[in-house]
């Protein structure tokens, strides 16, 4: 636990300080790529870098798709996926709300 609270100190530091040269050279958007693309392989070393702590099963792949066997999870991830991909999310229905 001791590490967790570490790294988001530490976090905090680093992309405070990472932020400002960023800003100066990009937009938001783009700015905002590099942050994920960063904090995507960290979190990629870190998945490489735990031990499960379950035994394997010595006939079952890598990737576990089981849990598309349930169809309220599918329905689920469906609407998910479709409100984090919609153009104005939260706020086009807002505006909507107030317009009228």
């Amino acid at each position: 636990m001791g590490i967790a609270y570490m790294g988001t100190s530490f976090g905090g530091v680093v992309f405070s300080l990472l932020l400002n040269p960023i800003f100066e050279h990009f937009e938001w958007r783009e700015a905002m790529w590099i942050v994920t693309g960063i904090v995507a392989i960290f979190v990629g070393v870190g998945n490489l870098c735990v031990e499960g702590r379950l035994p394997g099963r010595e006939s079952a792949g890598r990737v576990n798709l089981s849990c598309f066997k349930d169809m309220r999870f599918v329905w689920i991830t469906i609407g998910v996926c479709c409100e984090f991909s919609s153009e104005k999310g939260e706020e086009g229905s807002e505006t909507k709300l107030t317009e009228k």
